[in-house]
């Protein structure tokens, strides 16, 4: 009688284990459900581009870039500075070694060439460049309307996790021009991309990004 009321006991003691052991499973699987769902929420951006661009737009984009053209030409860097969005700034990005980084520059290095003609413009999506095949998926100079994300601010955090710093202006103007709704230029042939926001009826350079895909 005392052997079978201790098996009985056993057999409760496991069910109970049993029970309690599926509880956490469950309470676990839900927490790890509900972080994926909210990190999938938080990492979801918005990636569709806009081309529709007014022609207006358009046009003063290209007569925009005609005159950085001469500029460049006679590499005049108190003209460039006239088209500066922020007072005498903004942010060049580059990669001088193996880390894509930001910074805040009032100048600019003229020995970066850049040779174009505006008529060849498009405005539509940008091409990408495959890093395995070095190539890009489409050649020529093409613009596009940049939704807000974070692209200037991850470069920012990168610098911060990878190289250990950043100044706290870059990471400031970084933060702005990633809330801005800007036109951004690329040419493929030369790895150069402006990025341009409107100030009154004149659009002007809050960006520029000369890091090379291929490096």
């Amino acid at each position: 009688m005392k052997r079978n009321t201790f098996f009985i006991l056993m057999l409760i003691v496991l069910f109970l284990n049993a029970c309690g052991d599926k509880k956490e499973d469950k309470t676990t699987n839900g927490t790890t459900d509900k972080n994926t769902e909210n990190n999938t929420g938080n990492d979801s951006k918005p990636d569709k581009v806009k081309t529709d661009v007014k022609n207006a737009d358009a046009e003063d984009i290209k007569k925009t870039l005609n005159e950085i053209a001469v500029i460049f030409k006679k590499q005049d860097a108190k003209e460039l500075k006239k088209y500066f969005y922020f007072q005498d700034k903004y942010m060049l990005v580059s990669n001088p070694g193996v880390y894509i980084i930001a910074a805040v520059s009032d100048k600019f290095d003229f020995a970066e060439h850049l040779n174009f003609k505006t008529d060849e413009l498009k405005f539509e999506e940008w091409a990408e460049f495959d890093i395995d095949t070095q190539e890009w998926n489409k050649q020529g100079i093409f613009a596009e309307v940049n939704i807000p994300n974070d692209y200037f601010t991850s470069i920012c955090q990168n610098m911060k996790d990878y190289i250990g710093e950043v100044d706290d202006k870059t990471v400031e103007l970084a933060g702005e021009i990633d809330k801005m709704e800007f036109i951004r230029v690329v040419f493929t042939e030369q790895y150069f991309r402006f990025y341009f926001a409107k100030k009154g009826d004149k659009w002007l350079i809050v960006a520029i990004d000369i890091h090379d895909f291929s490096a």
